[in-house]
């Protein structure tokens, strides 16, 4: 469906033009300089035309913001046949009329051009970018992005040079150290335990109840494995393998011998401030559990990296940890010990339980079977929408033959069920699975999007108590197709509606969870966003427009 939104929307508009995009660069880093001497995204057009072209007249922005070009400079704005011209997307148009009044987001997302009459003449949409590598036209003047690719030297205002980028592991202390790596891919191996080490994380703090997660900061222990002091002044922590130096440690933090230091991923962006153990420093970014692109990344003063890995959803309140402080095996902690020796830990969650149907919308009665990866294990599920544990209905009691001892037959499905499972070791070698959830819709004709909500104390929310509790959130479409699920935080929203039986509430998907960290998709047509964290159902109890004060609704239920 969005692809022919996408087909209706921009390709009759876009007309073809001989001014051409001819390489990009939206990451700065220490490239590349304009007139005034600051480093600068920037974006390179090309006449392919056989005569000069002025751009006077011609829009350049991102879709949020841009700049018409002036008409004060003929020979500054005109581009000679089958040359080039750089315009400097750094949001600081009073630099000269090259300098375009947007910036370019290396995360992703849209270059327009408009020509003086109106027409849409360049409309690109350009994925995820590199720190100081540029994405050109190979040769010059191909449509994009055919014959395109990124390069390790840009050329504003020259003939594009092949530079290619060669992934691999550039941390020379690894095991597998690849000295023509260019770009870090995330394959390195750690072998040695010598020296400063993470030793153990957090990125899933909450209150028991999941509900009050905002004075519970993610953290990471540093564990200094050796016989002398450490001064991390100097060193660097990250998210992200492409900016490894994202936040550095700006005065002294000494760490004694076999000794250990809390780091708060708090965002804060202070040296020494209050943390829910200690205070401690905290660094300018956060951690996301659920993106599963995110890294730990420890490097030297020198910008060297010196350990990383990929960040690993944990259940509500656990890490991840070393085994034994400074060993190389890691495990999950369902009891943490940040500031204290690592011990007790599993090595694992259970693998998922897996149900034979999707979730969504029947016109019969359906049966629903559970599975799992694993064997040796016990099926719990609940139909009430009360989270599963091992005290509620057993669905099946799985061998370690994979053989089944009891249960495993078919869970009816008769009427709307938020059917949810959980799986158990048998042996208690590992930790309960993650909970999945599934909502089946029997005989329920719709025609709009539906949400289905559950959890042990939502109703008790929705029957009037001021509570937060935790539960699930899914979102169907108005053809009854899965749209999106999470896990969170439900509250109390609205005045007038908390004096009827239907009331308002607020949803907050919590990445602490380790289920999602927003509803990931475009629900509001008009907005230019594709996830959303928070969402609110309003009941419209003040529909009595228009004696209602402020801005009361304009609809009614029927």
């Amino acid at each position: 469906m969005k692809l022919y939104i996408y087909i209706l929307l921009f390709i009759p508009f876009i007309t073809f033009s001989q001014i051409q995009i001819n390489e990009f660069f939206a990451d700065s880093g220490d490239c590349c300089l304009d007139g005034v001497g600051e480093t600068e995204d920037f974006v390179e057009v090309i006449n392919l035309s056989a005569e000069p072209l002025d751009l006077a007249g011609y829009y350049f922005g991102d879709g949020s913001g841009g700049t018409i070009i002036g008409s004060t400079n003929t020979e500054l704005t005109t581009i000679p046949s089958g040359g080039v011209k750089v315009l400097w997307f750094d949001n600081d148009e009073d630099q000269g009329l090259l300098h375009i009044g947007a910036k370019l987001n290396n995360g992703g997302e849209n270059i327009i051009c408009i020509n003086p009459v109106g027409d849409t003449i360049i409309n690109i949409t350009f994925s995820a970018q590199y720190e100081d590598v540029s994405f050109a036209s190979f040769p010059d003047g191909q449509i994009y992005d055919s014959g395109w690719d990124f390069t390790m030297c840009p050329t504003p205002g020259e003939t594009n040079n092949l530079c290619p980028m060669i992934e691999g592991c550039t941390s020379s202390i690894a095991d597998n150290y690849d000295p023509n790596a260019s770009i870090e891919n995330g394959t390195c191996v750690f072998g040695s335990t010598e020296g400063l080490l993470i030793n153990e994380y957090g990125a899933s703090n909450c209150n028991n109840q999941g509900s009050n997660c905002g004075d519970y900061e993610d953290w990471i222990e540093l564990y200094n494995n050796t016989n002398d002091a450490i001064d991390l002044n100097g060193y660097y922590l990250s998210d992200k393998l492409d900016e490894p130096m994202k936040w550095q440690f700006s005065e002294s933090v000494i760490i004694q011998p076999n000794s250990f230091e809390i780091i708060y991923i708090s965002g804060r962006d202070q040296m020494d401030d209050d943390g829910q153990y200690d205070n401690g420093p905290h660094t300018n970014f956060k951690l996301s559990q659920t993106k599963y692109d995110e890294h730990i990344v420890l490097s030297n003063s020198g910008g060297e990296i010196l350990f990383y890995f990929n960040i690993i959803p944990t259940q509500l309140n656990h890490s991840m940890g070393r085994v034994n402080d400074g060993e190389l095996d890691w495990g999950i902690f369902s009891s943490p010990s940040p500031g204290n020796s690592n011990q007790n830990s599993n090595d694992r969650y259970v693998s998922l339980p897996e149900f034979n149907l999707n979730p969504g919308f029947f016109d019969n009665q359906v049966e629903v079977l559970i599975s799992t990866q694993d064997t040796g294990v016990l099926i719990y599920y609940t139909t009430n929408g009360d989270w599963p544990n091992d005290g509620d209905q057993l669905f099946a009691d799985i061998d370690i033959d994979g053989s089944i001892s009891q249960g495993g037959d078919p869970i009816i499905v008769d009427e709307t069920t938020v059917l949810r499972a959980v799986v158990y070791d048998k042996l208690n070698n590992n930790l309960p699975s993650f909970v999945e959830t599934n909502t089946y819709f029997i005989n329920s004709p719709h025609t709009v999007s539906v949400i289905s909500i559950a959890g042990d104390q939502v109703d008790n929310l929705l029957n009037g108590n001021q509570i937060k509790p935790r539960g699930s959130f899914e979102i169907f479409d108005n053809e009854g197709f899965l749209i999106d699920e999470a896990t969170g935080e439900f509250n109390e929203h609205g005045n007038d509606s908390w004096a009827y039986s239907q009331r308002g509430f607020d949803y907050i998907t919590r990445d602490q969870h380790g289920y999602n960290y927003a509803i990931r998709d475009d629900l509001f047509r008009e907005k230019n966003r594709e996830e959303y964290q928070r969402l609110i159902i309003k009941a419209a109890a003040n529909d009595n427009y228009p004696f209602a004060p402020g801005n009361p609704a304009h609809i009614r239920d029927q």
